[in-house]
């Protein structure tokens, strides 16, 4: 996929760094390795992000390769076809971890290597087909400062005219590619808050760590003290204005038309930059989208016609409603990006080849029968694969997302399917917040008394006698491994879960050049997703999750594929869980990569594929899979 990428924007004669020789594209290889096959289910498209110009007219797309790298590619439509305006190769293992439009024919590009300390900062012209690489220290304050042509930038070092390693404040001229210097240089630990070319301000720490707040003299550049709170209350006053313009009265007949589309909690659809309603998203089960502009009525049908019980997003919307962008996705249809133009047409622009053969996907279906309140999605092989088992994934989900979890394309979940492995996902809606650790483990228990009876409709009227496994990721993890005694399973899978209760709800310190801050857990962390995963009915206390062991299966895997220092933190607090495990005689498989480097999908890829080897052999054979990294 790829390659073929490459082959485009070496194709294109725009590319600003070394290009390797194109390859030509070719038909699928059956011979192709797993690995390249599991890429092509997790990124069927190539792409990974999708945004479009402040005008609408163009989109850059961010396409993520196996090898950690990643490229940059600036389409735009004319008329009905598609034109390809620049393209990055950066070569192997320069990732791009984001970018940010700029104007219509600037991008801000941030890229990253393995040996370099600092991600890089360069600004991508369009009509020059250059990547011009900036100081890697340097920092977007504020865009379209005073025009569309100029951004306002923190720097460090030469352009400060000071040795302290300070920070001072000059204006670029994109066009131009020239800065001009607008304040005396303040320290390196400040933020800044631009307001407007005439209203700045910075919040620096002194050397015992204490906030200080400044404002800008414009025209002297040199920073004035002022009174604590100031930056915090001129935050508020913006705030409170963006959101009463934003306000504004909706009128009576488009009121009516909202409340007959009966649709709470759909999400709107706005026109930029003017923000009037024009649509709504709904969430799963609701409709897709309904319109509330007659002359978005033709999209509304289109959509219902080409992409029946598909989950949509539309953004870009100009005034004229004459285009837009529009996302459509489904359980069994990777992502699909497409230009809504002024003749009511989709033009598809982001499906790179190779594409997926639909008839190699799993087949999907929502399932509400099973559990009152947890509903679930059912992926079965695909056709001519034989089913050798089930998988079972809790997904704790916030309540107002509804069941829009299960609609949307879940590459794992196709690469299980196509191993034979049948999936099933649980949604279990979580409240935004809960008032106590009490309440919390009230809310765990009752999703695991739905859970439980998901259990027994899989093994009865699912599994046919065939072998379970639960999995789960992330917070996810943590309640596949403390659910897998609710029914008898046959391995529990936990990828990248906290397993230490006690250890997340420890305050953090930050070591900054001056200064060391603490920095305590969040309200939602302590009110909501430390109860929901450990909590019990009744009681203050978060559950030990050693006490889960004697609960666990023969077999348990537990898996992590985070950067070195964070890994060893997460291994710190996994090690009396792991520990009880092989003292419990049970047989476990622990993943840890240690060359994992930021941005890094390769190794994202290398866990996942070890996870579906695991399960498909756990579910085979009754014996845990071996893999390199296992421990």
């Amino acid at each position: 996929m790829i390659r073929m990428l490459a082959a485009l924007l070496c194709a294109t004669g725009y590319l600003s760094m070394t290009c390797a020789a194109p390859a030509r594209a070719a038909e699928p290889d059956p011979t192709a390795t797993e690995a390249s096959h599991l890429d092509q289910l997790l990124r069927p498209s190539g792409v990974d992000r999708v945004t479009l110009s402040p005008s609408g007219t163009r989109v850059a797309l961010l396409i993520k390769g196996r090898d950690s790298d990643s490229d940059l590619l600036v389409l735009e439509r004319r008329g009905n076809e598609i034109q390809t305006l620049l393209g990055t190769h950066l070569g192997p293992k320069q990732a791009i971890a984001s970018f940010t439009w700029l104007s219509d024919n600037f991008l801000a590009v941030y890229f990253a290597s393995p040996d370099a300390q600092f991600a890089q900062f360069a600004i991508a012209n369009i009509d020059r087909h250059s990547l011009e690489p900036q100081d890697p220290l340097t920092v977007i304050v504020k865009t379209s400062w005073g025009d569309a042509d100029h951004i306002l930038l923190s720097e460090t070092g030469g352009n400060c005219r000071n040795t302290t390693g300070g920070r001072c404040l000059v204006s670029f001229d994109l066009p131009g590619g020239t800065s001009t210097r607008i304040s005396d240089a303040i320290g390196v630990a400040t933020a800044f808050f631009a307001v407007s070319p005439t209203e700045i301000y910075a919040v620096a720490r002194d050397g015992h760590g204490m906030p200080h707040e400044f404002r800008l003299e414009i025209g002297s550049g040199r920073w004035e003290e002022i009174g604590r709170g100031t930056v915090a209350q001129r935050r508020s006053e913006l705030q409170a204005q963006a959101r009463n313009e934003n306000q504004q009265p909706i009128p009576q007949p488009l009121m009516q038309r909202v409340t007959q589309a009966g649709m709470p909690g759909a999400r709107p659809v706005w026109t930029e930059p003017d923000h009037k309603l024009v649509g709504l998203i709904g969430r799963a089960p609701q409709r897709a989208f309904v319109a509330l502009d007659s002359r978005l009525d033709g999209l509304q049908a289109l959509l219902e016609q080409q992409f029946p019980d598909e989950r949509v997003q539309i953004s870009g919307l100009n005034p004229a409603l004459t285009q837009g962008m529009v996302q459509v996705q489904g359980p069994d249809r990777p992502p699909v990006y497409l230009f809504f133009t002024d003749s009511g047409s989709l033009t598809e622009y982001a499906q790179l080849e190779p594409t997926l053969n639909p008839a190699m996907l799993g087949r999907t279906h929502i399932e509400r029968s099973w559990a009152d309140g947890m509903p679930l999605s059912v992926t079965l092989p695909p056709a001519g694969v034989t089913p050798i088992g089930v998988l079972v994934q809790p997904l704790a989900a916030p309540l107002a997302g509804a069941e829009d979890p299960l609609e949307r394309y879940d590459g794992l979940s196709q690469a299980f399917a196509q191993a034979g492995i049948t999936v099933v996902r649980a949604l279990a809606s979580m409240p935004g917040t809960f008032p106590s650790n009490a309440a919390g483990g009230e809310w765990r228990q009752a999703e695991a008394a739905r859970f439980q009876q998901v259990l027994s409709h899989v093994r009865t009227d699912l599994a046919a006698g065939k072998p379970i496994c639960l999995y789960g990721a992330g917070d996810d993890g943590a309640l596949a491994l403390a659910w897998s005694g609710l029914a008898p399973v046959d391995c529990t899978v936990a990828i990248g879960a906290r397993v230490d209760p006690q250890a997340v709800s420890r305050p953090i310190q930050l070591v900054g050049l001056r200064s060391i801050v603490t920095v305590n857990p969040s309200a939602e962390l302590l009110h909501r997703e430390l109860p929901a995963l450990y909590g019990l009915p009744g009681s203050d206390q978060l559950a030990d999750p050693v006490q889960w062991v004697p609960q666990l299966p023969s077999r348990v895997m537990l898996g992590y594929d985070m950067l070195p220092r964070v890994q060893q933190e997460y291994a710190s607090e996994s090690a009396a869980l792991r520990a009880a495990i092989r003292r419990a005689g049970k047989n476990l498989t622990y993943y840890a990569d240690d060359s994992v480097q930021p941005d890094d999908i390769q190794s994202r890829d290398r866990l996942l594929g070890a996870v579906v080897d695991y399960v498909r052999q756990s579910l085979t054979s009754g014996a845990a899979a071996p893999t390199t990294a296992a421990r």
